[in-house]
């Protein structure tokens, strides 16, 4: 078969590298020979699938198609594994440039792919995980497995795990999180009454790690998946400040205020005179909702009130900042 002009370049150049790498070794010139009629039979077949455009394709399934060669090689020949050993030092060295172009020209096509299954940013492929990755079916490459090696050029030699996620993320320069998936993620930390980094430090570490987040488990699965890594034995107050870090929380929103104010309202207080009225005992001693008593709510509302008890003046200051 007559190799189009496009594989032909990409053969001659393949074969300098071959050269080189000879030269470099010290390897018999029938090593090279043996090559040569391999390299042309794979630059064919990859070809004569891809008649329209075979270079691209040429740099990202030679590599793969050259290593599924060494199985063939007869082990008892000591010629047969110096080419067996010449296959994968070819490929570790050069893989890496050959690809380079491939991804480039394929990387949007690849992203589609994934976009299909939901997954647009390296966020949502960590969340998506190794199990369910290698279980996905993605176009022509059939499972995640197949797709990672295609992507990043090579065979895998062992199961999809989180530092391959990580390097398929890379190298199809998935940002790290979209505004859609941040968006998200807000509305399930709302569904918690947490609206702003206030409420997320009032929750605090340890009553976060028992809340229950629908598709996540509990607050540990939720925090990683926010954060796209693991949070460790426990979650700490940095990990709950780097989760506001991503998801770009304010410091107090309005929708914060307004639940502060709601679990207020739920005693039968609308105004400030009715607060004043039930007054400090009653405030000491009464249950907001999952704050606690008032002491917790008068923190949150108006920070750490340390040093001082609630008092009238505390009061007002409350149904002021609350817009009672």
């Amino acid at each position: 078969m007559k190799l189009p002009e496009e594989s032909r370049l990409v053969k001659n150049k393949i074969a300098g590298l071959i050269r080189t790498l000879c030269d470099e070794r010290g390897v018999n010139r029938a090593i090279f020979k043996k090559f040569r009629p391999i390299i042309r039979e794979l630059l064919a077949e990859i070809s004569d699938e891809h008649p329209d455009n075979p270079a691209p394709m040429i740099a990202k399934e030679l590599i793969p198609r050259l290593q599924a060669v060494m199985g063939d090689f007869d082990a008892r020949s000591d010629d047969d594994q110096q080419a067996a050993e010449f296959i994968r030092e070819f490929s570790d060295k050069y893989a890496r440039v050959l690809r380079i172009h491939a991804v480039e020209v394929d990387r949007d096509y690849y992203r589609d792919l994934l976009s299909h299954h939901g997954i647009h940013c390296w966020n949502e492929l960590y969340e998506c995980g190794p199990t369910k990755f290698r279980k996905l079916k993605l176009g022509e490459y059939g499972t995640g497995h197949l797709f990672a090696g295609a992507v990043l050029g090579r065979v895998l030699g062992r199961p999809v795990d989180f530092p391959i996620l990580r390097e398929i993320a890379d190298v199809l320069k998935l940002p790290e999180i979209t505004e859609n998936r941040r968006d998200y993620l807000r509305d399930e930390l709302t569904k918690q009454h947490i609206y702003c980094r206030n409420g997320l430090r009032l929750c605090g570490p340890s009553q976060f790690t028992e809340l229950n987040f629908e598709g996540f488990g509990k607050g540990f699965g939720f925090a990683s998946a926010v954060l796209g890594k693991p949070v460790g034995q426990k979650i700490k107050i940095s990990a709950l400040d780097a989760m506001a870090d991503v998801l770009k929380l304010e410091e107090f929103s309005e929708e914060q205020r307004d639940y502060y104010r709601s679990l207020i309202e739920a005693h039968g207080v609308d105004n400030e005179e009715e607060l004043i009225k039930k007054g400090v005992l009653w405030f000491r001693a009464a249950q907001f909702g999952p704050i606690g008593k008032g002491r917790k709510l008068a923190k949150a509302i108006l920070g750490d009130p340390s040093g001082y008890d609630v008092s009238i003046p505390l009061l007002r200051k409350i149904a002021h900042e609350v817009k009672l």
